[in-house]
């Protein structure tokens, strides 16, 4: 981060550098063949609908790591990309102004976020996720509401994983399985688990059956 002691040039260098970072991502990305959703920002209800909300509580005011914050729980998801770099030129005002302030020594108040599993959703704060990670930040203060899910949610939950997601939260509510048993079970195709279910369940009502008529 370069400091030339002009607080508000250079937040609009700031802004322009992670714009410049996002088209460079993005230009790597197409030249690995990676799929668009590695990159796009994870929404918050669709997380929570695929993975089946089990509970919610207050955690209160907790240092969290910013790599961990990677989805929204209102906000239009165009503004901006996985890792926060602003994707429009709509949110230059308010960034550059926090940007500015940051440069000042102002404080900033702790962000609203959501947890699920290890992962952090956005409720208010997103200009300020995005200016702490240009600036270099490894950690921000968070109020923190955690919701428990039946299935968890690691690091690397894409956008396209969330299919597969909830066709295996209703296989497992389905087919209750042992741990160890249900575990052992990962399917690439969500298709799969619900003609598994089908499977297991037609065969539990045929060995039922047989015994009773034995």
């Amino acid at each position: 981060m370069k400091d030339t002691g002009l607080p508000q040039q250079d937040a609009q260098s700031d802004f322009a550098r992670q714009r410049r970072r996002l088209a460079l991502a993005r230009v790597a990305a197409r030249l690995r063949f990676e799929p668009d959703d590695v990159s796009a920002m994870l929404p918050f209800e669709e997380v929570v609908a695929a993975l089946g909300r089990v509970s919610q509580h207050d955690v209160g005011l907790q240092s969290i790591t910013l790599e961990s914050i990677v989805g929204t729980v209102a906000r239009h998801r165009g503004e901006f990309d996985r890792q926060f770099r602003p994707k429009s030129s709509g949110v230059r005002g308010r960034w550059e102004r926090i940007a500015t302030a940051r440069r000042r020594g102002e404080a900033m108040p702790p962000i609203d976020v959501y947890r699920v599993g290890e992962l952090h959703f956005v409720e208010d704060g997103h200009h300020r996720v995005s200016v702490a990670r240009a600036m270099g930040d490894s950690h921000v203060d968070a109020y923190v509401k955690e919701v428990r899910t039946a299935l968890g949610a690691s690091a690397d939950l894409k956008l396209g994983d969330l299919p597969i997601k909830r066709h295996e939260r209703i296989f497992r509510e389905r087919v209750p399985l042992p741990a160890a048993l249900r575990d052992r079970i990962q399917l690439s195709d969500e298709w799969r688990y619900a003609e598994l279910s089908v499977l297991i369940e037609a065969w539990g009502l045929r060995s039922r059956c047989f015994a009773i008529c034995c």
